[in-house]
């Protein structure tokens, strides 16, 4: 093996330490941030006495996927000698090696640990109930502020004794979505099979926003003489949908009846995400109602 490394470094094949890896054995591509802890992708499983240790199996199957049990991961139960389980049992899953779970990477020696519950005492926790929560948060500058805001919850009266954690992940393609696994304390389960949720707007979006004068806007309208407000609404609900000056800029121009004179109209202007208005968000409109028609 020192020889083929001096022979590389040779023809310059080997660069700064770190840079290039070469290996003898069989080895997978490593990225640090994808890693995953068997805490990770085990959260929300709930073993109860009831069931088999045959059902352990599936179940951490279902979660481990595509790994091989035995050559990537040993499970060891702590009750040996019976095929079912008891209370306050200990399930370890161990990884042999470094393996693959999808595009995640989980490293030899890590291990896990279930503790059985009383079937008896398991209590069902609403996920609706903790998206709810969840979906207070927005607009977060960063991942941090984030999962603070998520250890909050995790804090609440009504969830204390229940979650043991809220850990939230970016998602790749969506900057400003937030995934959350939940995990649960021993004898409690969720109401549904899939333990995580997905937070809409939790991360406030930097993207820059392209600017448009409200100017530019009022400038392009032309309503005169209608008999009616609703007319009126109609003509900007036309011009919202067929402008060929603002193609999916304008998200609704709302009219309403201007206090002080009733033949003029006010409008009030909303963009859609990533624009930005400059100047004021509304304008008035002379002479936009005829009632004498």
């Amino acid at each position: 093996m020192k020889k083929l490394l001096g022979l590389l470094g040779a023809f310059g094949l080997v660069t700064a330490a770190g840079v290039t890896v070469v290996s003898c054995g069989h080895k997978k591509a490593e990225n640090v941030e994808n890693i995953k802890t068997l805490a990770e992708l085990l959260s929300g499983v709930t073993i109860v006495d009831t069931q088999s240790k045959d059902d352990v199996l599936k179940a951490i199957k279902a979660k481990l996927g595509n790994a091989n049990l035995k050559s990537d991961y040993v499970v060891e139960f702590s009750n040996k000698d019976v095929a079912t389980l008891t209370k306050a049992e200990t399930i370890t899953i161990k990884a042999l090696q470094d393996f693959n779970i999808g595009d995640a990477i989980v490293k030899a020696n890590d291990s896990f640990k279930i503790t059985v519950a009383d079937a008896t005492k398991v209590e069902t926790v609403k996920i609706a109930d903790i998206q709810a929560e969840a979906d207070k948060i927005k607009g977060k500058k960063n991942l941090p502020e984030v999962q603070t805001a998520l250890n909050d919850i995790v804090a609440l009266e009504k969830f204390k004794d229940k979650i043991q954690s809220l850990t939230g992940e970016n998602i790749d393609g969506q900057p400003t979505n937030v995934k959350v696994t939940i995990v649960l304390k021993p004898n409690y389960k969720l109401d549904v099979k899939t333990n995580t949720i997905t937070i809409t707007g939790a991360i406030q979006d930097n993207t820059p926003k392209i600017k448009i004068n409200a100017k530019d806007i009022s400038d392009k309208i032309t309503i005169s003489g209608f008999k009616t407000i609703a007319e009126v609404q109609k003509q900007l609900d036309k011009f919202v949908t067929g402008t060929p000056d603002f193609p999916g800029v304008i998200q609704s121009l709302t009219a309403k009846t201007d206090p002080e004179e009733k033949i003029n109209v006010i409008v009030k202007i909303k963009l859609n995400e990533g624009y930005e208005l400059i100047g004021a968000d509304w304008f008035r409109i002379i002479g936009a109602i005829d009632p004498n028609k």
